[in-house]
């Protein structure tokens, strides 16, 4: 039987032909006087809709046809519902009803009746457009396979939530394409303030000609005034007549907050509304006056101008990894979401991030997905809370005082534990890998999740180091900040020997910058009465260095980052207020840091030294640590409960 590449070997691009050139032609059909030719292939493997559209748009274009339409054939033995996903695409080409729903589809074959599993809803408008009865058709045809075809909705579709969504991703992927735009534009900065004056764009007004003062220092008979700031809240008001609108919006240039207020005609002020809500940054010039009806002073504008905000950028041409950073999943610490945090790291260009939160993970799934969508290694970690019960067997019968605690940091090396198939009980298993070796720091580590949370939760959720000597493969353990081990056994005056002796425990040593530790100076507390000044928050980090540098460990600087910009230190401030600490208000820089901020924190070690704590030695871990899927691709293997179906039915 003739080849395809017999006759169409000059019409087809090599790659599809390699993949397709040797199925057997069936039927071959010319309609001359319509120019359409109808092929009918007969394959022995599966392939997708896509491959065949491009060889039928290749010889039509070749020969010169109105229409070219390949049909496809397959061996019944072929037939696996695990491709049923290449088979779906021969209906999701042609139906646009589709829509999506068999995204991610998976399919099961019992009692002559193939069920495809919707992941994304749907079920009754593809049943109302009798597309089962166009798979099953479609398996016939090219199976010769008679089968029936149900639908069932693993989760049931949301179509305002599938079009804000969709809405959504189109913003952000404009947005990250005018981000991109950006970097290669040359801007000129207004005055020393952190503006493009370039960018500027008249929204209402006259143009401003007078630099923006801080907020902080408006006062109330300053009268005419200009300021900048971020647009926070906008709010609108009808009059009674329905002409006119009351327009008020708030601003900060995070030194302080102002009100703005306008009223105006319908038709003038719609545009300014709308202009202002999509501005993010406005310069705002006029009068600052006490408002009767707010009972404030604030501005009611002559002149608004549009502005672009000079965004802080790592510049370094070799970048730092950070390998201690909190969430807004460590719980009433830190502030900021994992998406921001990701986002903000792979803008930088840094190669990877870890998140480290107090004693969960649940940000994970979040950080991960935005880790794959910006490109960046996401390494899963946690900053726990470590209890040596060589020392304090009993603690679980202690009192909180009695025995020392210290945080520690988890950061997962490597897992292939992942269970990916049932066995014949609809147990989930894993293959064996490759290598033979497995890992299971993952697992690992959420094991010793579990145990702190359900077996030795004490105010905390504590991790026995007992425990975690036994749980620590696949897992690199980091001293971590001045709450860790090491450190507080510097603070309180420990032998050289000792010193040492707990260090071996650790994987990497972390140092991390003054102004995180800045505290002791002020502490009244008898383990910081020997810390009165910066020196000697240094020499703390010195001995640390000299320590690794004997037991040829290496040494990390991190950020303890909790908030991504310092400006966030005020949003703490409020939730450490609430916790009922004095100093709330007095907080530590742990923003996330630029290489070239990190590199200056440690310029007294040296620039050669800096450069390896700050940059060589965190990106050597992070090269170190794999890259892995949090869950199973396409399947979460629930429990199977016998008869469960037919008890619900019930």
């Amino acid at each position: 039987m003739a080849k395809l590449y017999d006759f169409f070997s000059g019409y087809i691009n090599d790659e599809d032909l390699a993949r397709i050139g040797s199925s057997e032609i069936m039927r071959f059909t010319v309609y001359r006087e319509q120019r359409r030719l109808e092929l009918t292939l007969f394959l022995d493997k599966i392939v997708d809709y896509s491959l065949i559209d491009r060889c039928q748009k290749s010889i039509k274009n070749a020969l010169e046809l109105k229409e070219c339409e390949i049909s496809i054939k397959y061996p019944k033995m072929l037939f696996n519902i695990n491709d049923i996903a290449k088979i779906l695409t021969f209906i999701t080409a042609k139906n646009k009803v589709v829509n999506g729903f068999f995204d991610s589809a998976d399919a099961e074959y019992e009692d002559n009746t193939l069920t495809v599993c919707l992941k994304h809803g749907g079920r009754e408008m593809l049943e109302s457009q009798d597309v089962q009865k166009e798979i099953s058709a479609l398996i016939y045809h090219q199976f010769d396979i008679d089968l029936d075809v149900a639908f069932l909705e693993v989760q049931a579709f949301d179509m305002e939530k599938a079009v804000r969504e969709a809405a959504k991703a189109k913003a952000e992927e404009k947005a990250k394409q005018e981000a991109e735009k950006e970097k290669y534009v040359p801007h000129i900065q207004l005055g020393d303030l952190p503006l493009y004056a370039d960018t500027r764009k008249q929204i209402m007004g006259r143009p401003i000609k007078d630099l923006p003062k801080p907020m902080r220092e408006v006062m109330p008979d300053d009268g005419f005034i200009t300021v900048y700031g971020d647009v926070l809240k906008t709010d609108t008001h009808d009059t009674k007549r329905g002409d006119s609108r009351i327009f008020s919006f708030d601003i900060t240039d995070y030194t302080s907050s102002l009100s703005a207020k306008i009223f105006e005609k319908n038709s003038i002020i719609d545009p300014i509304i709308k202009e202002i809500q999509n501005a993010g940054t406005v310069i705002v010039n006029g009068m600052y006056q006490y408002d009767q009806f707010s009972g404030e002073y604030l501005i009611r504008p002559n002149s608004i101008e549009s502005v672009k905000k000079i965004e802080k950028m790592d510049n370094a041409p070799e970048k730092r990894v950070e390998l201690h950073l909190h969430t807004s999943f460590s719980d009433m610490d830190g502030i900021t979401p994992p998406k921001k945090l990701v986002e903000r790291a792979a803008k930088w260009g840094h190669k990877a991030i870890a998140i480290t939160d107090h004693g969960v993970v649940q940000a994970l799934p979040e950080a991960y997905g935005a880790a794959k969508a910006n490109g960046i290694k996401l390494i899963l970690g946690m900053e726990g809370y470590l209890v040596d019960d060589s020392l304090y067997p009993d603690f679980m019968n202690m009192k909180m005082k009695e025995f020392r605690r210290h945080h520690i940091i988890l950061l997962v090396k490597a897992d292939n534990s992942m269970p990916m198939r049932l066995d014949e009980n609809y147990k989930p298993v894993m293959d064996e890998p490759e290598d033979g070796i497995i890992h299971r720091g993952r697992k690992n580590l959420y094991e010793l999740i579990s145990h702190s949370n359900v077996k030795t939760f004490k105010n905390r959720p504590l991790i026995p180091k007992s425990l975690l000597a036994q749980k620590r493969d696949d897992i690199l353990v980091g001293s971590a900040c001045e709450q860790g081990e090491l450190i507080q056994a510097v603070l309180r005056g420990e032998s050289q020997e000792e010193l040492e002796r707990l260090a071996q425990f650790y994987d990497y040593i972390e140092i991390q910058p003054n102004g995180n530790n800045a505290f002791m100076i002020e502490s009244s507390k008898e383990l910081h009465e020997n810390i009165n000044s910066e020196e000697e928050l240094i020499n703390i980090n010195k001995k640390l260095v000299e320590i690794a540098d004997k037991l040829g460990k290496p040494v990390v600087a991190t950020g303890d980052v909790h908030f991504l910009d310092e400006k966030d230190a005020k949003f703490r401030a409020i939730i450490m207020a609430s916790k009922g600490f004095d100093d709330a208000d007095n907080q530590a820089p742990l923003y996330f840091k630029t290489t070239d901020e990190m590199l200056e924190e440690f310029s007294y070690l040296g620039e050669e030294k800096a450069m390896e704590v700050v940059v060589t030695n965190p990106r050597t871990i992070a090269d170190e640590v794999e890259t892995f899927d949090l869950l199973p691709k396409g399947k979460l293997f629930p429990p199977r409960l016998e008869n469960s179906e037919e008890d619900l039915n019930r």
